[in-house]
Parts: structure tokens; C-alpha cells; sequence
């Protein structure tokens, strides 16, 4: 069947409001754009929304947490086992669309995504969960970058920030319920679009996703019914900055590399070590885990579970800690969409992207289907500056007076100088964010 092409850039209110809903001589008309017409309730106690000031979680929160880890775990080890070198993956962005998709859905086909995120969450508690979750990530970077140095005066610098981007693309001959839309408006925000796939999809689509050139190419089958589109863009500097004696030459798999010293927290378990490096603005942390010398990078990978995952978070105290030599490194955006559905099947979707699906709940026109979920992989930066996505890198500054190693007689020695697991985690939950692997 023909496929069209999807050609993306988004508006300049991007930062603040997610994806936009504007539109312009050559886009959207007003009518295609379903989710402008419906506004989030602004009753926090219903919605959980951070930015209206939910500061405390919903009382499932603490399940949902460990239930969505266990489904982002198992999504990576999937992903893991069909890649070759190194990787990343946005974990969170895929569990939240296919959270805002589980509205849609009726009958067996609900039951199979609840079951697959976690069968102890009610589609309330997902949704609040979700809502939390998320525009919680958002809006602290926003907060902090709005503060005015008391001694200077001066405004912080506000290059730091989260955000997910997320879209349903849906064909103009699918009659889309109310209900559902409204639930996006509440707790997903993301952006629902409805136009002809048989059409010319550049034309219609051209403020979508903050210039990712995968987006030139996510598939649209004219004969379609739905495709959803997910990406997470993100860029913060250290809280602890490196010093100017913290930078050294050295090797990774051989090859030379810029090694970073710091002396940072020490996690650990029977079979790997790491460590856990903060954020300077966004509620994140960096966590770095390395095999042991005996187990190779893809065994330990496969035994990456919620019970190894604890094991390493839960050791942590803080007196222990550990002087790490961490490799800069930088892995690129990919200029393809990245089709998720066959991983995803093997974490229990097994018939969500076939004709036996139901998703009665999104839409009055029987027969619908998912088409596919398609990952914008933005890829990943880390360095001396700060952590981001790689085209998101935060401005080169001066690093700090002296040095961020402190010499102590308890202290681990780890040289992250073979192939490591990286995670950029929520600091109150836990959740990964974005997970990767490093292997040069």
C-alpha cells in the first residue's frame, strides 16, 4: 500500500506548551486539529497536574511507579537484545502514549495494556498517575529557570528543561468520541491530529515535533486508522561541576577517550557497580551501571529485572561513595522513526497491533486500528557540561574552581572504561526516563 511522509517542525511556543496546536496557510486547519478543542480541567485534585498544583501524588502513585518500571525494564532488555552497539531509548515517553492510548481501547484489548503496564492500575489511577508523572518532569526545570540570582540579580540561566512530545495521528474517516479526547486534554496533553493519510502529508504536517528529522518519515497507509508518534528532548548541567583537574585522557575499548573524575554516590549489587550523579535543575539523576569484569554487558543485560534494577537503587547511603571516571560520549539522533510495535509485543501486546483489537472507546467508526508507535529517538549527550539529548546540549561554561574528586579512605575506584548501562531516572520515583547503552 502507499505511505506517505510526514514532515515535521514545531512552533515556537514548543518549550512552554508542549506540542502546538497552531496553524498556519500550508497546516492544520482548525477542524484537523482535534486536541485544540478541548482545555484541561483545572481541578488538580481530578487532573494531578503539577504545573495547577498537584504537589502531592496520587495515593496509587507508589504502585504505579513499581508497575511501570517493571514494564520500561522489560522494554529495554527487548530493545536490547535486537540491537547492535551502542543504544538509547526513551522508555517513559512510550509507556505514557501507550498510556493515553489504553482510553481508547475496550474489552480484551484494555485488559492486554493495562496487564502489560501493570495489572494492579485502574485506568483512573493510570491516568492520574501518568498526568503526575509527566507534567511533573516538565514543569520543575520551568520553576527553577524563573528564579533571579538574590546577590547578582541576574535571571538563571534557563537552558534546562523536559519535555514529551507526543501525537495521534488519526484518518480523516474515523469519527473520534468526545470522552476521549477530553481525557487527552486532562492528563496526556498530547497533540491529536486528524487529516487524510491519503493526502499530501507534508503539507498538513509541518509543526509537529522541533525539527527531528525522523519525523520526515513516519508511515501513513492511506488505509489506515491510527499512528502514534512519541519523542522526549531534555538538557541540564551538573549539580556538582566538574573541576578543571577532572578532565584526563584515557581509553574506552581501546580507543581514546576524555574521562570526566568526580567523586559521586555509590550504588552496587552481586553481579555490577555504579554510581548516581544529580541534575542541577531538572528532578533527575544520572545513574551509571557497569558490570562486573567477569559478565559480559549482554548476560547482565538480560538479568535486568525490577529486582536487580532495587537491588542497585536500594544500596545506596550516603556514606558510601565511589571515585568515577566517566567517559564523555555523545550518541546521535537517528534520521529514522523507530517502530516500536514488535518490540512491544513481546512484553505482553500481543494482538494490540492486529485486526483483533478494540478500540471502541476512542472512536464511533468500527473497525479501528493501530497502525503502529513509532519512536523519535533524539539520542544522547553526556560531557563535562551536563547531560541532554543530542541536539539539546547545554552551553559550554567554565568549569569550576577546584576539583569534584574527594579523596576518601573508604571510597570505590571505578573506571566506567568497558560497556555500561546509563539511565536518566525520575528523582522521586524512580521510573527511567531515558535508558541506554554505552559499548563505543
Amino acid at each position: 500500500m502507499k505511505k506517505q511522509i510526514i514532515s515535521a517542525l514545531m512552533c515556537a511556543a514548543l518549550l512552554s506548551t508542549g506540542l502546538c496546536a497552531c496553524s498556519s496557510s500550508d497546516g492544520f486547519n482548525k477542524g484537523e486539529v482535534l486536541s485544540s478543542k478541548y482545555t484541561r480541567s483545572k481541578d488538580a485534585e481530578k487532573t494531578y497536574n503539577y504545573r495547577d498544583g498537584a504537589a502531592e501524588p496520587p495515593t496509587a502513585y507508589n504502585s504505579y511507579a513499581n508497575l511501570i518500571m517493571g514494564y520500561e525494564l522489560k522494554l529495554f532488555r527487548n530493545y536490547a537484545a535486537q540491537s547492535d552497539g551502542s543504544f538509547v531509548l526513551s522508555p517513559a515517553s512510550n509507556a505514557l502514549s501507550l498510556s493515553l492510548i489504553a482510553n481508547g481501547a475496550k474489552g480484551d484489548t484494555l485488559s492486554e495494556i493495562t496487564l502489560a503496564l501493570g495489572n494492579d492500575l485502574s485506568l483512573e489511577n493510570l491516568n492520574t498517575c501518568s498526568s503526575y508523572f509527566k507534567s511533573r518532569l516538565e514543569t520543575v526545570a520551568e520553576a527553577e529557570n524563573k528564579k533571579t540570582d538574590e546577590l547578582s540579580g541576574k535571571k538563571a540561566d534557563t537552558s534546562a528543561f523536559m519535555r514529551f512530545d507526543d501525537a495521534l495521528f488519526i484518518n480523516n474517516n474515523t469519527d473520534v468520541k468526545t470522552a476521549f479526547l477530553q481525557a487527552n486534554a486532562d492528563f496526556y496533553a498530547a497533540q491529536a491530529v486528524r487529516f487524510d493519510f491519503a493526502g499530501d502529508a507534508k503539507s498538513e504536517l509541518d509543526k509537529l515535533f522541533n525539527s527531528n528529522k525522523a519525523a520526515d518519515e513516519i508511515p501513513l497507509d492511506k488505509d489506515g486508522s491510527l499512528v502514534s508518534a512519541d519523542s522526549v528532548s531534555f538538557c541540564d548541567g551538573w549539580l556538582a561541576q566538574y573541576g578543571a583537574d577532572d578532565l584526563s585522557q584515557g581509553k574506552f575499548g581501546g580507543k581514546d577517550a576524555v574521562f570526566m573524575k568526580s567523586t559521586e554516590s555509590f550504588i552496587h549489587s552481586d553481579a555490577a557497580q555504579g554510581i548516581i550523579k544529580y541534575t542541577a535543575k531538572n528532578p533527575l539523576k544520572l545513574v551509571l551501571i557497569m558490570p562486573n569484569e567477569n559478565v559480559k554487558i549482554d548476560d547482565y543485560i538480560k538479568t535486568f529485572d525490577t529486582v536487580e534494577y532495587m537491588k542497585l537503587l536500594e544500596s545506596f547511603n550516603v556514606t558510601a561513595n565511589a571515585n568515577a571516571s566517566v567517559p564523555q560520549f555523545d550518541i546521535s539522533a537517528k534520521d529514522k522513526p523507530e517502530a516500536m510495535a514488535e518490540v512491544m509485543q513481546k512484553t505482553g501486546l500481543y494482538t494490540l497491533f492486529s485486526d483483533k483489537s478494540d478500540f471502541g472507546n476512542l472512536a464511533h467508526t468500527k473497525g479501528v486500528t493501530l497502525d503502529g508507535m513509532y519512536s523519535l529517538n533524539n539520542g544522547f549527550s553526556l560531557s563535562k557540561n551536563g547531560v541532554s539529548t543530542a541536539s539539546d546540549k547545554p552551553a559550554d561554561s567554565a568549569l569550576a574552581q577546584g576539583s569534584a574528586v574527594k579523596n576518601g579512605e573508604k571510597n570505590a575506584e571505578l573506571v566506567f572504561n568497558r560497556p555500561f548501562i546509563f539511565m536518566l531516572i525520575d528523582n522521586e520515583s524512580n521510573i527511567p526516563v531515558y535508558s541506554g547503552v554505552y559499548m563505543n
